[in-house]
């Protein structure tokens, strides 16, 4: 098990920018957790951001030290993806994985995850994972195109001490199945929830939107889709657009 160190923070730039300095400092160890209840500039994956009213929903960032060998890495992103539909079926509401590292309630997010790595050699050292988590906000801004958050679904208010020891809880379990080297587990169950899965949906590759069927995933996280050829074709986060 984890055990979690949570230093709460009113306001910061990006909880992961503030861990990832906090880890050049002697001192810092594994289960630092960064909990602010507003960031001026929160980090999504590769240019997105992650927009979120304070102290309405949960933005926080969570050292972990996995120490397993770099062509495990998309395992970090099943196990904490796990950890948060874990998360919502304690809320009795189903969710989906979309492709790579976002949790979905039909088509609706509701939350987020930004994972930075460090490698020593061939080993992930450390890693800081960023979850965004949307739980009480009502109104969110127009140019998030498809937003939802707890309260829209469950109709009240949740106390955000009580989703956040939720999801302590089911991270510190997932990752117990990571340390245990279940990668194998967690793969099986990232793709039994992933959105879309086995159906056809469309994507920009190179500006041009094509057609294809999601059949699943490889290891290493790269997205199998079954062209119109029937030929199934991979392809890493960036190089496609799922609309």
């Amino acid at each position: 098990m984890i055990d979690f160190k949570v230093e709460h923070i009113q306001e910061v730039s990006s909880t992961n920018t503030y861990l990832k300095d906090l880890t050049k400092q002697a001192g810092v160890f594994e289960g630092t957790v960064i909990l602010a209840d507003f960031q001026t500039s929160g980090k999504g994956r590769g240019t997105s951001k992650w927009i979120s009213d304070r102290a309405e929903n949960l933005t926080f960032s969570i050292l972990v030290e996995p120490g397993i060998k770099a062509s495990h890495h998309f395992s970090l992103v099943e196990f904490v993806s796990l950890a948060l539909i874990d998360t919502l079926k304690n809320y009795g509401i189903n969710s989906r994985i979309k492709w790579p590292n976002d949790i979905y309630i039909a088509d609706r997010k509701i939350a987020g995850i930004l994972i930075e790595n460090v490698l020593v050699e061939n080993v992930i050292f450390s890693s800081v994972i960023g979850i965004g988590f949307n739980v009480n906000q009502e109104i969110f801004p127009t140019e998030l195109p498809n937003p939802v958050s707890l309260k829209l679904l469950l109709h009240r208010s949740t106390k955000l001490d009580e989703i956040f020891k939720t999801i302590l809880d089911r991270l510190s379990y997932r990752y117990e199945q990571l340390k245990a080297g279940e990668f194998d587990l967690l793969h099986k169950g990232y793709g039994n929830n992933i959105y879309y899965s086995n159906k056809k949906i469309r994507y920009y590759q190179n500006e041009r939107l094509r057609e294809g069927i999601l059949r699943g995933f490889s290891e290493s996280g790269e997205i199998l889709i079954e062209n119109d050829k029937g030929d199934i074709i991979s392809f890493l986060f960036g190089e496609i657009q799922i609309l």
